[in-house]
């Protein structure tokens, strides 16, 4: 009996080993900026280690939530890259571009009323450019329906409350053609 138990703690063990080391794996942005800035003053002739790491740390920035010590970690990567990278403005040029191109498309989705979809678009905006598309996310904002002051949300019309949550592919309603006698018995069919 003690071989279960055994083999259960040594697979606990062995899931929060993995687990810690999965997580202190990912580079945190900070370290790389840090590691980058290092590298440069180490050796100024070979800058292409510090490009990528200070590439990798932006694009993990750009995904993360912003607050004040990742908006200077941002700002000094930028920094660096600028003062390292001769094809650094060209880089930035074309990024903004990518960003207008895909503001422009959200507004045409604002327009059609895709709001979904061209909040996607501003997602993708922000990650080649966080400032270009500040104005039309407020459009979108302002062009979302608002509920009513007093009035409760409605309800969906189709969905039963006392009902359980059945895959549709189970339900009796969504197949085309029924053979046999078949029903419904909470989440199985009989």
């Amino acid at each position: 009996m003690p071989r279960p138990f055994a083999l259960a703690a040594v697979l606990a063990t062995a899931s929060l080993t993995f687990a810690q080391t999965t997580n202190d794996a990912r580079p945190q942005p900070v370290t790389l900026v840090g590691q980058a800035e290092k590298s440069l003053q180490q050796r100024p002739d070979d800058a292409e280690g510090a490009i990528l790491m200070l590439w990798q740390a932006l694009d993990l920035l750009a995904t993360a939530n912003p607050d004040p010590v990742q908006v200077a970690t941002t700002l000094s990567a930028r920094d660096l890259l600028r003062r390292c990278d001769p094809l650094e403005p060209e880089r930035r040029r074309v990024f903004a571009s990518v960003g207008k191109q895909q503001v422009e498309l959200a507004a045409a989705y604002r327009a059609k009323k895709w709001l979904d979809v061209a909040a996607d678009r501003l997602g993708v905006a922000d990650r080649y450019d966080a400032d270009v598309g500040l104005k039309e996310r407020a459009a979108i904002e302002a062009a979302r329906p608002k509920p009513k002051a007093g009035t409760p949300a409605p309800a969906p019309a189709n969905k039963e409350p006392d009902a359980p949550r059945r895959s549709p592919m189970l339900q009796r309603a969504n197949t085309g053609r029924i053979l046999g006698e078949w029903r419904e018995v909470d989440d199985c069919l009989e």
